[in-house]
């Protein structure tokens, strides 16, 4: 699978000592993404397993005028949701929120506003959930197989199982065990199925069946 390079307009270097960097691959987008912080990846990871999200831009370059000098403003991650809201996301663990950050993005607001994004957020590790991050984190690993056939197959029997299922009735419906269970896991970074709001996906998590639910209207 042929994986589309990294959009960031700067490098990231390793920083200081603990910091994390790396490379997110994201197999619903083909695309690849770097990060500098362990927020920076979890935030990633969520963001790629959402199917509400149409593209993710990572380390996108700003500038504003400040005491009459233009800075820059590194934006670490520029969301296009399907419905045409676009974020810009500032990320940064709560002990790093501050005024000046603060006043940065306002006058970046101010001064570039819809021409980027149509909000400007500060995304803290407050925002995510450990399951959040675990659900995501098992819906891209399930995806990276790319088992189209099992995946063919599980859409097939979603349009006949009820608007809430198990992966063990999607399992045992379409006989496949293992394989079924991991397109469906695919499957949620898809919108085929859903997992509801911050429950750690397991076997028996009641998933919200997109398929059926949008049969039965």
């Amino acid at each position: 699978m042929i994986y589309k390079a990294s959009v960031a307009q700067r490098t990231i270097w390793q920083r200081k000592i603990g910091s994390k960097t790396g490379t997110l691959v994201d197999p619903f987008r083909l695309c690849r993404y770097r990060y500098e912080s362990a927020l920076e990846e979890k935030v990633l990871l969520v963001s790629a397993a959402n199917p509400s999200i149409r593209e993710i831009r990572e380390q996108q370059k700003l500038s504003f005028v400040r005491d009459g000098r233009r800075v820059p403003n590194w934006v670490d991650i520029q969301t296009f949701w399907k419905n045409g809201l676009v974020q810009a996301n500032y990320l940064k663990y709560e002990e790093g929120v501050t005024r000046a950050l603060e006043r940065d993005i306002e006058l970046t607001v101010d001064q570039v506003g819809d021409r980027f994004a149509h909000e400007y957020r500060i995304v803290t590790e407050a925002d995510l959930t450990a399951n959040q991050i675990a659900n995501a984190r098992d819906v891209i690993e399930c995806a990276k197989d790319f088992d189209r056939e099992a995946e063919g197959l599980v859409k097939a029997v979603l349009k006949v199982l009820p608007d809430r299922v198990l992966l063990a009735e999607v399992a045992a419906a379409t006989r496949l065990g293992t394989r079924a269970v991991r397109a469906a896991t695919a499957m949620v970074g898809k919108g085929f199925l859903e997992i509801p709001r911050n429950v750690r996906l397991d076997g028996q998590t009641l998933l919200l069946n997109r398929v059926g639910f949008d049969r039965s209207r």
